[in-house]
């Protein structure tokens, strides 16, 4: 082989070195930049949870809940349902959501049976609230895992507890 070829050749291989340097260091930029959004994510839905304005809403849906009232304002279940979208399309950690939400989801699963009903029924629609659905199931699941056993659902008095308790928030 003569010294051209040969340093053709070492061309050639550095060349494909860069190539797959390059593509390396864009997987790990794409990798860092999902991560980022999805803590990002986790923390613009708990700051969303916890405003004044959400914590009035959860008060409101709270107290229509426990008197049996029509539901006009499902910002609580909307919520849930974007959290579940989020965690479908994987736009942010499971276990973010799992630690911030499951408890929260599965109360207000269970306790808002009636206005997702009345959701699907005027749209209708049996797509509405699928997500929230789906991460509630998830939920379950992640319980059961964890523990061993299949949780059972609340009990009608574990709802009443934590609606009267969401029932009294304060600003």
């Amino acid at each position: 082989m003569t010294p051209e070829m040969r340093l053709t050749l070492a061309a050639v291989i550095g060349s494909w070195v860069m190539v797959g340097a390059t593509i390396w260091s864009i997987w790990a930029q794409s990798k860092n930049a999902h991560k980022s959004l999805s803590v990002q994510i986790a923390f613009e839905l708990d700051k969303q949870w916890d405003s004044s304005e959400m914590r009035r809403a959860r008060q409101k849906l709270a107290t229509l809940l426990l008197d049996k009232k029509p539901v006009s304002d499902y910002r609580v279940l909307d919520l849930f349902e974007k959290v579940g979208l989020y965690a479908n399309q994987r736009d942010v950690d499971e276990y973010k959501v799992y630690s911030a939400f499951s408890d929260l989801t599965e109360y207000y699963w269970i306790a808002g049976q009636s206005a997702i009903k009345v959701a699907r029924e005027e749209t209708r629609g049996r797509d509405y609230y699928v997500d929230f659905e789906s991460l509630y199931k998830k939920v379950l699941a992640r319980q059961a895992k964890e523990t061993g056993k299949p949780e059972g659902p609340l009990s009608p008095e574990d709802i009443r507890g934590f609606l009267t308790e969401e029932k009294t928030l304060s600003d």
